[in-house]
Formats: C-alpha cells, sequence, structure tokens
C-alpha cells in the first residue's frame, strides 16, 4: 500500500515537473485525491474483513447455542424418562403394599367373624 503510494508520488513529480506551476498543482491534487483514494479503499477492504470476522464468530457462537439447546432438551427428555420410572416403581411399591394390607385386614376380618361366629355371647 505505501509502496503504490510512493511510487504514484515519485512518478506525478516526474511527470509534471517540467510542466507550469498549475499544472503542477493540479497533478498534485489528483495525486492527494488517488493516495485519499487508496487509504480509504484499505480501511474498506480492513473493515470488510472484520465484518467477516464478527459474522463467523456471531455464526459459531448461533452454532453452539443451538448445540447447547439439543443437549439441554435431550437431558430433560432422559430426567422425564427417569422421573416416570420412577414413579411406576413407586407406584408397584405402594400398590403391593396396598394389597398386602388389605389381605392382612381380610384375613383379619375373617378371622374376628369366625371368633365371633364361634364364641357367642
Amino acid at each position: 500500500m505505501a509502496a503504490v503510494t510512493a511510487c504514484l508520488v515519485v512518478l506525478g513529480v516526474l511527470a509534471v515537473f517540467p510542466l507550469k506551476p498549475l499544472s503542477l498543482l493540479m497533478t498534485l491534487v489528483v495525486i492527494a485525491i488517488a493516495v485519499l483514494g487508496l487509504s480509504l479503499l484499505a480501511n474498506l477492504a480492513s473493515e470488510a474483513g472484520a465484518t467477516d470476522r464478527d459474522n463467523e464468530s456471531l455464526r459459531n457462537r448461533a452454532e453452539a447455542q443451538v448445540l447447547r439447546e439439543e443437549d439441554a432438551a435431550r437431558m430433560a427428555a432422559a430426567l422425564d424418562d427417569e422421573r416416570r420410572t420412577s414413579l411406576q416403581a413407586l407406584a408397584g411399591q405402594l400398590e403391593l403394599q396396598v394389597s398386602s394390607l388389605i389381605e392382612a385386614l381380610a384375613r383379619s376380618s375373617t378371622a374376628m367373624a369366625s371368633s365371633a361366629d364361634t364364641n357367642p355371647r
């Protein structure tokens, strides 16, 4: 970039030196405009590169967020399955305990009824 600018200045000065002062001034103005244009173009190119890097960074963060959300959904589904399995196991245990209690009450009731029938007052 600096080499191109230096070459333009040298060529401009060499081309204009034998010309009149007004032509020299106009040539220097054109060279200054060219240098300014090249400088602005370089800034624009670097800003475009920075924008591309920012876009890539945003894209990477969005992809990482999607992966985290997918992991969270899988974990939530696994927790739901585990919770459902635990509840089913607890329900099975409760059913066994209640059936045992009902059977014991039925036996006790039958025994009490038999006892009442055999021991009249």
